[in-house]
C-alpha cells in the first residue's frame, strides 16, 4: 500500500500507546486499598479526566472525608510508589510501527495529558525523526480529551481527515461524537473494559499491540472515512434516537424532576448541542424557590448557562459545523445594539426551556463560540456572570487604567468584574463578609479588600480608601446595599446595579442628585458584547474562578451548595 486517500493525520495517545499507562491501576488499587469500589461504572467515571476532577470523584467514590486537593497529593504519593514497582517504559515496537506510519502520506502526531518534557522528550524523544517536523507532540492538559484541539486548532485537518489511537473509551466517544477516525487500544490488563466501552461509541478496529497498528488497518479506517456521514453515524451509536436526561421544574417551587427524552434533532436553522458543562446562577435559586418576579413556563428546563459541542445541525445552517465548541446566550433575540422589550422578552430557563439537559436545540443565532482554553464547565460560566460584569466595568462602565473599581462580594458576577477590572489597569477594591475570602480576592489582583460585616459603614470606608470615591460601583446587593454603594462613588461617579441578592432597606436618591451619579441596572447584554467578551477572554487568558463543580445528576447538592453562600467564584456541573 502506498497511500490513503482521505486520512492526512493520525494522533498517538502516548501514555498507554507508546508508553505503558500504569495511571489507571494505580488509581484502581487506590480506590480498592480505601475502601471504595472499582467496577465497570468507577473506571468509567475516573478515566482521561484532569488530574483535580479525577481526585473529586475518586474522593466520592472512596467516601473521603478530605479536599479533592489533598485525595490528589495522596494520589500523586500513589503513583510514586506504584511507579517504583512498575516503572514507566517505552512499548515494545514503537520504532517499527512509527516508521511503517512515516512512509504514508499522513502527519504523525503524539499527544498527552503533560508537556512535552515531562511525557514525550523523556520516553519518546529518540523517535521525533518519524514524526511531523512541525507538531511532533501535542499537550492537552487543557483541552482533554482534546480531539477539538489536535485536529482543528493544531493540525487543521478536518474530523473526517484524522484517527485517534488510544486506550480512553472517553476519548473514542468524542473522536466518534466529532466523525473523526478512531483505532482502540485497550493493550493492558487495567484496560480490559475499554474495549466493551469503546465498541458503545461505534468503534470498530482495535490493536492489542504496536504491531497490530499497521497501513492495512489505517487503509480500512480510511476507507471507512470516505464515506463517514456524521449526523447518521451518530444515529447507530448511543447519541441521536437514544434516551437522554434532563431536568425539568412542574411549577416554581415544586422541586426538580428529572427524566428521560429522545435526543431532539434539529430543525431548519437550528443546533444540536451536546451540553458538557452548566453553572448555577441565583436566578436559578429564584426560580426554583418561585421567587422569580418574571414569567416561568410550566415544566421548565431549568438554568440558563451552559456549554457544549455541537452534534448536529439543521437544514440552512453554515456557521456552525458538528465538533465546535459553544455556549448558548440568555437572550436568543438579543443579538445586538441596546436591549429593547422586544429582544430581551424570551430567556432562557425561564420563558424558554434551559440547558438543564444532555442534549439541547438552540437556533443557530442564539450560539457563540467559547474560548478555546476554557473547559466546558469554565465555559458555562460565561453567559450570564460573565457576560453582565463584562458589560458593568467594560461595555458601559468604559473602564480605563489607573481608575478605581469597588466589587462587592465574591460569587460568580463579583470575581468577573474584579478580573476584568485589573485586566483593564483598573485598582479594585473588594468586599466581603469572610476574611479568608478577602485574601482569596487579593490572590485574584484586589489591591484592597473590606469587611462589610466588621465594617458597616463600608460606602465610607471605600470612599477613603480611594480619595474620594470609585470611578465604578459594581453592586449586586440590590436594595440592601445600594444606599452604600452611592457613598462609596465618587462624584460624578457611575454605579451598575447588577444583581438584587437583597431586598430589605431604602436608599436615598438625592445622593444621585448630589453627587451626579450615573446608576444603571444591567441585565445581561447581546449576542455581540458575548462575542467581544470572548476574544478578550481567549486573548489574555483568562480563567473564570470556580469554587466547586458538580457531576450532572448531582444539581440539587450544587443549588443546596450555592444557597449556602460559602462558594467563591461559580458553582458548576459538568459530564464527561
Amino acid at each position: 500500500m502506498t497511500g490513503l486517500r482521505k486520512l492526512r493525520a493520525v494522533a498517538l495517545d502516548c501514555d498507554g500507546v507508546l508508553i505503558d499507562d500504569t495511571y489507571l491501576a494505580m488509581i484502581a488499587r487506590f480506590v480498592t486499598d480505601h475502601g471504595g469500589v472499582y467496577d465497570a461504572a468507577a473506571e468509567r467515571d475516573v478515566i482521561g479526566l484532569r488530574d483535580i476532577v479525577v481526585a473529586d470523584k475518586v474522593t466520592r467514590l472512596c467516601g473521603l472525608d478530605q479536599s479533592a486537593e489533598e485525595t490528589l497529593k495522596q494520589l500523586w504519593a500513589a503513583r510514586q510508589d506504584y511507579l517504583a514497582e512498575h516503572p514507566i517504559r517505552v512499548a515494545d515496537g514503537v520504532r517499527d510501527c512509527l516508521a511503517a506510519l512515516a512512509k504514508l502520506p499522513v502527519r504523525l502526531v503524539c499527544y498527552g495529558g503533560r508537556t512535552r518534557e515531562h511525557t514525550f522528550d523523556r520516553y519518546l524523544g529518540e523517535f521525533i525523526d518519524l514524526l511531523d517536523p512541525e507538531v511532533p507532540y501535542v499537550s492537552i492538559n487543557e483541552h482533554r480529551p482534546g480531539v477539538d484541539h489536535i485536529a482543528r486548532t493544531v493540525l487543521g485537518v478536518g474530523f473526517d481527515e484524522i484517527v485517534f489511537v488510544d486506550d480512553v473509551s472517553r476519548v473514542a466517544e468524542d473522536a466518534r461524537a466529532h466523525g473523526a477516525g478512531f483505532i482502540g487500544f485497550p493493550s493492558s490488563p487495567a484496560h480490559a473494559r475499554q474495549r466493551e466501552f469503546m465498541a458503545e461509541y461505534g468503534v470498530r478496529h482495535f490493536a492489542a499491540s504496536l504491531p497490530e497498528l499497521t497501513p492495512e488497518l489505517l487503509a480500512i479506517v480510511d476507507e471507512e472515512a470516505r464515506d463517514f456521514d456524521t449526523l447518521a453515524s451518530l444515529r447507530t451509536s448511543r447519541t441521536l434516537g437514544a434516551a437522554v436526561k434532563f431536568f425539568s421544574l412542574p411549577r416554581p417551587g415544586a422541586g426538580l424532576v428529572i427524566g428521560e427524552r429522545d435526543t431532539p434533532e434539529p430543525g431548519p436553522g437550528e443546533v444540536l448541542v451536546r451540553m458538557r458543562g452548566w453553572a448555577v446562577n441565583a436566578r436559578d435559586l429564584m426560580i426554583l424557590k418561585g421567587f422569580y418576579p418574571k414569567p416561568v413556563k410550566p415544566d421548565v428546563v431549568p438554568l440558563s448557562d451552559g456549554a457544549g459541542e455541537v452534534v448536529a445541525v439543521g437544514d440552512g445552517v453554515s456557521a456552525w459545523s458538528a465538533g465546535d465548541r459553544v455556549a448558548a446566550t440568555y437572550f436568543p433575540d438579543w443579538q445586538s445594539g441596546p436591549g429593547t422589550p422586544e429582544k430581551t422578552a424570551n430567556d432562557l430557563a425561564g420563558t424558554l426551556d434551559g440547558v438543564l439537559a444532555e442534549y439541547c436545540v438552540f437556533p443557530s443565532d442564539a450560539l457563540v463560540a467559547v474560548p478555546a482554553h476554557l473547559d466546558f464547565a469554565e465555559a458555562a460560566t460565561l453567559p450570564s456572570a460573565g457576560v453582565t460584569a463584562w458589560r458593568a466595568v467594560v461595555e458601559e462602565g468604559r473602564v480605563v487604567p489607573g481608575q478605581t473599581v469597588l466589587t462587592m462580594g465574591s460569587g460568580g458576577l463579583s470575581t468577573f468584574a474584579l478580573q476584568f477590572a485589573v485586566l483593564g489597569g483598573a485598582r479594585v477594591v473588594a468586599t466581603s463578609s469572610s476574611d479568608e475570602k478577602l485574601e482569596r480576592l487579593r490572590e485574584l489582583g484586589a489591591a484592597e479588600t473590606i469587611n462589610y460585616t466588621t465594617t458597616p459603614e463600608w460606602g465610607a470606608a471605600a470612599a477613603e480608601l480611594t480619595g474620594g470615591g470609585a470611578d465604578h460601583v459594581v453592586d449586586v446587593g440590590g436594595g440592601g446595599t445600594i444606599g452604600q454603594s452611592m457613598i462609596a462613588a465618587r462624584y460624578g461617579g457611575h454605579v451598575s446595579v447588577a444583581g438584587v441578592l437583597t431586598h430589605e432597606g431604602a436608599a436615598d436618591p438625592i445622593l444621585v442628585l448630589v453627587k451626579q451619579l450615573t446608576l444603571r441596572g444591567l441585565t445581561n447584554a447581546s449576542r455581540e458584547t458575548f462575542q467581544s467578551m470572548n476574544r478578550a477572554v481567549e486573548t489574555t487568558g483568562m480563567r473564570p474562578v470556580i469554587d466547586r463543580r458538580f457531576a450532572f445528576e448531582e444539581v440539587a447538592e450544587a443549588v443546596k451548595h450555592l444557597e449556602s453562600g460559602t462558594h467563591l467564584g461559580k458553582v458548576v456541573l459538568e459530564s464527561d
